[in-house]
């Protein structure tokens, strides 16, 4: 299965060690370069769902969103989630329940999220690049 470019490899990450073996490589990649990809990047991300958004839980009670927790900073993972999510922008976007994005970095909450009205496309995209997903519960995170 080809995948749309989620978006473009910079000179930096060219000259970096992993260089040919990057996640940012997945995309309109032939079966076996994504062998050769899955085959050199592993990571690891944990999952849970919270409410960060204190005006969206009175209006919408009981309303989560998907937190990632990906343990450390991973530049390409990160690279990779923001692309993922720029993505999936447009068909996440819900003005009349407050959510303006797909997801993004929550400095408070030191983690990522990702809305739930497009949690399993992006979970089936982490997935096919070889991110490992563990649900936990909120507070074992």
């Amino acid at each position: 299965m080809v995948q749309q470019q989620l978006f473009p490899i910079d000179e930096k990450q060219k000259a970096h060690p992993k260089g040919e073996h990057t996640i940012n490589k997945i995309s309109k990649t032939s079966k076996s370069q994504t062998r050769k990809i899955k085959k050199h990047y592993k990571a690891r991300v944990e999952v849970f769902y919270f409410q960060p958004f204190p005006e969206r839980a009175l209006l919408f009670p009981g309303s989560q969103v998907v937190g990632l927790n990906c343990g450390g900073f991973d530049y390409y993972l990160v690279k990779f989630l923001k692309g993922v999510l720029a993505h999936y922008k447009a068909q996440a976007v819900d003005t009349a329940r407050l959510i303006k994005n797909a997801g993004g970095w929550l400095p408070g909450s030191k983690c990522w999220f990702i809305e739930i009205n497009v949690w399993p496309e992006i979970k089936q995209v982490l997935i096919a690049a070889n991110i490992e997903i563990k649900e936990v519960k909120q507070n074992e995170k």
